[in-house]
């Protein structure tokens, strides 16, 4: 799903007037998350596989193994 830049950036102020300006609470989104979301942002982790033997798994099996995890930490 995508949101508008102009949109999201209306939304957080609104809410880190709410939040944080009358409340004194933490906003809930973020100024400076959205303002990275609107960057590009490429990662490539060929580097932690040369150097440190990092271990690459297909994302079927990276996901089962992390839904696992939150199951047995009693998060889902």
């Amino acid at each position: 799903m995508h949101i508008p830049n102009w949109l999201a950036m209306g939304v957080g102020q609104i809410d880190d007037l709410i939040e944080n300006k009358l409340l004194g609470r933490e906003p809930k989104i973020p100024l400076e998350g959205i303002k990275m979301a609107q960057r590009p942002m490429y990662v490539n982790s060929q580097k932690a596989v040369e150097e440190l033997g990092f271990p690459q798994s297909p994302v079927n099996e990276a996901l089962y193994h992390a839904i696992q995890w939150f199951r047995d930490k009693g998060y889902y």
